[in-house]
C-alpha cells in the first residue's frame, strides 16, 4: 500500500523506502533455521531482512556483505547531501555505494548487543561470542529457563551458519584477533560512553 501510494502521488522515483526489523522473531516465529530468537546475540535473534527500494536508483541485487542498523543514519545523510555531524562518533558506515552501484563493502567489525551488554562481535565469516547468558529450555516452553552464562565461542558463519560448532581452539589466531577487537571497543566505550567527539 505504501509503494502504491508513492506511485499514485508521483513521488516513487524520488523516495527511498527501507524495510527492516530491529530483531529476529520471538518464540512464535521462525528464524529460518538459524540459532536464537529475539534478545539473543545468535544470528536468529539479530540477522534480519534489509530491503531497499528506489525505482531507477537502487538496482535489483543481493548484497551479501553484512550491514547494521547503525549504517542507516550515515547512508541517509550521504544520499541527502548532508555532512555527518562532527561533534560525535558515528558508529555506522555509508553504504550508499553498495545500494546504488553494487559496490563491494569493506569488511569491518559488527557488534552484537543484548540490552547494554556486548555479547558478540563479527568480522567477515568469523563471529566471537563472549561469555553471556543463553536462554534454556525448548524454544516453545514457557516460562523460559533462567539464563545460563556460556561461552566464549568462535563460529565460522560461512561453514556453520547456525552457530553449532565452537572452533576457538582450532583457530586460536582468529579467536585472539576478535578478543583484541572486543577489548579495544569496550575500552573506547568506557572512556567515552556518550560518543562525543572533539573534531
Amino acid at each position: 500500500k505504501l509503494i502504491d501510494a508513492l506511485a499514485r502521488l508521483g513521488v516513487a522515483q524520488n523516495t527511498l523506502v527501507l524495510i527492516t526489523s530491529d530483531n529476529g522473531p520471538w518464540y512464535q516465529g521462525s528464524a529460518g533455521g538459524m540459532r536464537g530468537r529475539k534478545n539473543d546475540a545468535f544470528e536468529g535473534g539479530m540477522r534480519v531482512p534489509f530491503i531497499a527500494s528506489w525505482p531507477g536508483r537502487v538496482a535489483q541485487q543481493r548484497v551479501a556483505t553484512p550491514v547494521a542498523g547503525v549504517d542507516v543514519f550515515p547512508t541517509l545523510l550521504a544520499l541527502a547531501g548532508v555532512p555527518l555531524p562532527r561533534d560525535r562518533a558515528i558508529d555506522g558506515n555509508d553504504i550508499s555505494a553498495a545500494l546504488l552501484a553494487g559496490a563491494e563493502l569493506p569488511q569491518r567489525p559488527i557488534y552484537y548487543y543484548s540490552d547494554r551488554e556486548l555479547q558478540a562481535i563479527r568480522l567477515g565469516a568469523w563471529k566471537l561470542h563472549t561469555r553471556h547468558g543463553v536462554y534454556g529450555g525448548a524454544p516453545w516452553s514457557f516460562p523460559l529457563a533462567p539464563l545460563a552464562r556460556q561461552g566464549p565461542w568462535l563460529f565460522n558463519l560461512t561453514r556453520d551458519p547456525d552457530e553449532a560448532y565452537d572452533v576457538h581452539e582450532k583457530f586460536a589466531a582468529e579467536f585472539a584477533r576478535l578478543i583484541a577487537l572486543r577489548e579495544a571497543w569496550e575500552r573506547e566505550v568506557e572512556q567515552n560512553p556518550r560518543g562525543w567527539s572533539e573534531r
